[in-house]
């Protein structure tokens, strides 16, 4: 093994600036997740109000109902009013779209030619498996 200059306190000093560059880099990657997260949950629910096929059935109860639903399945921030938000900076931002990598395009509704969004996540499923999407950091949808 090769000797080094490397005293105590520079391994330590060094330590502790990879831990804080790092923890910077996950609060940067995953800030970048959440805000794509939340524009498409806005999306998707401006898209369902503008045509989902059983909208009538839930009228202004809508965000009442799906934050119902969204945190019986143990998700959090879904309240009625994170969803109202949500849609705010949907229709506050629709450049984010642009932005978007290739993978998160093939989940909005107005990009999937096909209407295959299933097999379309299927795909993004596997490829996020293989590899990272932002900033180093793998996205679990």
């Amino acid at each position: 093994m090769k000797k080094t200059d490397l005293d105590f306190r520079s391994l330590v000093n060094t330590l502790v600036n990879i831990h804080n560059q790092t923890k910077l880099s996950a609060a940067k990657a995953i800030n970048i997740s959440l805000t794509v997260r939340n524009w498409m949950i806005g999306y998707y629910i401006r898209e369902y109000e503008m045509g989902g096929t059983d909208r009538a059935e839930y009228g202004r109860k809508l965000l009442q109902t799906l934050s119902k639903e969204l945190v019986s399945h143990n998700l959090k921030r879904m309240s009625e009013r994170e969803l109202r938000r949500y849609r705010l900076f949907y229709d506050t931002y629709p450049q984010i779209r642009e932005a978007l990598t290739p993978e998160f395009k093939l989940l909005l509704l107005s990009e999937n030619r096909l209407g295959n969004w299933v097999a379309n996540y299927r795909v993004i499923a596997q490829r996020t498996r293989k590899t990272d999407w932002l900033a180093g950091v793998q996205v679990v949808l």
